[in-house]
């Protein structure tokens, strides 16, 4: 299970946090480096950490009151190719399979409502019938002005199994 720290305490406890592995973890450690308590790091913060440029697993939606109809600023490229679409300017309601969705949009509300890190895991059934197995993790943003959360920064991974297969991700 992915244990999310309080903004209080060291990440990593001394460990090198550039060698971690999981996406979701280093989304989650460049979102801490730039939050301040108790406001929401503002997205441009995000993008001047090279936040959507050191790996093809992050993600920013446009948060809508309806977390369904959050919109895709920037795409995820492992998830684009789950997809086998582009996610930029996409709707979460309209892109998404159904348990992905609603995983998704509950995570991201709740780290909107909370001010705080979300994370989810689980698996869907993708193309052909081939098990898909993810961890996501969603933080709010918050818009120029700093007071505002209007956007969701996140990390997305997957790994696709056949049905006899047991390993984890």
């Amino acid at each position: 299970m992915l244990r999310i720290a309080k903004p209080s305490e060291p990440m990593f406890d001394g460990h090198d946090r550039t060698a971690e592995r999981r996406a979701s973890l280093r989304a989650l450690v460049d979102w801490q480096d730039v939050r301040r308590q108790p406001t929401v790091p503002p997205v441009s913060a995000i993008i001047s950490l090279g936040g959507f440029t050191r790996t093809g697993n992050r993600l920013l939606l446009k948060q809508d009151p309806n977390p369904m109809r959050s919109v895709f600023i920037l795409g995820n490229e492992e998830l684009q190719a789950t997809l086998g679409r582009r996610l930029g300017g996409a709707i979460v309601d309209d892109i998404l399979p159904d348990s992905l969705r609603t995983r998704i949009g509950l995570a991201c509300a709740a780290a909107v409502t909370r001010n705080e890190a979300r994370a989810i895991s689980g698996s869907y059934e993708g193309a052909g019938g081939i098990e898909v197995r993810y961890r996501g993790i969603f933080m709010p943003v918050s818009a120029a002005d700093g007071r505002h959360t209007g956007y969701i920064f996140g990390a997305y991974s997957s790994r696709s199994y056949s049905r006899d297969d047991n390993r984890s991700l």
